[in-house]
This record gives structure tokens, sequence and C-alpha cells, in this order.
């Protein structure tokens, strides 16, 4: 089967062919504007991310300094609370030591000899105490929390007057070695320094500490140094 030659010079190309390529200089044109406005909105978008950011760091940086702020404002207010605290505790020496005993029956005890009314409510806390010298045969002193210090002080003022308690009298042995011990009495919070004849007149303290000198039968506090 032949083709008529002529029928294809005349037949003209689909329109699709011949405009495929081209692209006008209007389009490429709007293409720009398009391309340069997207730029454009997302380095506004980066700059409001940056503003934010900031802003964010900016608050931070605030909290970090408010939290130091009430954080120092808490350890100011706990140091002082404790030191208040400590004021409100005496110390028990000389106690004897017993597996299973009762501190709080004890404390009543000493308050009855003295004539003092002392409830379970007077007492915030009441405990042994942990000896610098572990290999110590001497009982661990008992320092009793009360609840003010005002009953502290009238607790502790009875027991000077009274001038002297011993083990017998509270109806318990005395520790290791000893028939009766005599009970020490101070206030909490201050080092202690062992009494005996002797060594009181050896002993030397900062003339500006304040110490705790243990008797036979109650404690003194003094602010004046030893002296030879």
């Amino acid at each position: 089967m032949s083709v008529d030659g002529s029928l294809i010079e005349k037949e003209s190309p689909p329109q699709y062919v011949t405009q495929r390529g081209v692209v006008s200089s209007t389009e490429i044109q709007e293409l720009r504007a398009e391309f340069r406005a997207i730029v454009t909105s997302m380095e506004k978008w980066f700059t409001r991310q940056d503003e934010k950011i900031s802003k964010v760091i900016d608050d931070f940086n605030d909290m970090k300094a408010s939290i130091k702020f009430i954080s120092d404002g808490y350890e100011d207010i706990k140091t002082k609370t404790e030191a208040v605290s400590q004021r409100c505790n005496a110390e028990v020496g000389n106690l004897p030591e017993k597996r299973g005993e009762n501190l709080v029956a004890f404390l009543e005890n000493i308050a009855d000899l003295v004539k003092m009314s002392i409830s379970q409510q007077d007492i915030v806390a009441i405990h042994r105490v942990r000896q610098a010298n572990s290999g110590s045969s001497h009982p661990k002193n008992v320092v009793v929390k009360f609840s003010s210090r005002i009953l502290r002080d009238s607790f502790l003022a009875a027991v000077r007057i009274r001038k002297g308690i011993t083990t017998e009298q509270l109806g318990i042995s005395g520790w290791p070695g000893r028939r009766r011990s005599s009970i020490a009495f101070g206030s909490s919070g201050l080092s202690m320094i062992p009494y005996s004849p002797g060594s009181m007149r050896s002993q030397r303290c900062s003339p500006c500490a304040p110490r705790r000198i243990w008797g036979s039968s109650q404690c003194r506090i003094s602010d004046a140094p030893l002296r030879a």
C-alpha cells in the first residue's frame, strides 16, 4: 500500500509540538517575583522565631535568678530556724543506757524530782547523740528538744535549784563501774568540756568562745576564758 506524499506535506504539525519548549519572559518574571516573595516571607518567619527564642532565653534567665533568690532566702531562713530551734534544746549527761529504754519516762522522772510539770506534748523530740570517741564506755548524752525556749530554761533553772540529781534518786543504777552517777544538765549546741578538778586549771579556751563546763550535778555556761 502506497502513501500519497502530497498529503503529508500539506498536513501541519500539532500545536503542542511547536510551543512545548517556549516560555515567555513574562512568566519568568512572575516566577522570580513569586520566589522573592517566598524568600522574604521565610526571612520574616525566621526573624520572628529568633525573637521568640531570645524572649524565652531571657525569661529562663530571669527565672533562674528568681529561683536563686528564693533558694538563698530559704537557706537563710533555714539557718536562722535551726539556730532558734537549738535554743529549745537541753542536754543530759551521765544517764545510763539500757536496751529498750524510755527516755521520755526518764525526763518525766527528773521533772518530778525538781517539782516541775512536763507532759509529752512539751517534748518535741528526745534522743541520744553519738559520741566523738566511739570506744568510750561513757553513756551517750541525751538531747531533749522542748516545745519552747522558756520551758527549756525553766527546766534547767529547776535542776540548778535542786543542786544535784543522781541515778539512785531516779531509781536506776549508775553507768558501768559505778554504783550511782550524778546526772549532768546543760543547754545543747556548745562543745562539751569534761570536768575534772585537776584538768579545769590546765585547759584553755578561746577568749571569745562560749563553753559548757560539766560539773558533778549541773553545767554552767560561761563566756569567760579558762585561766591557769
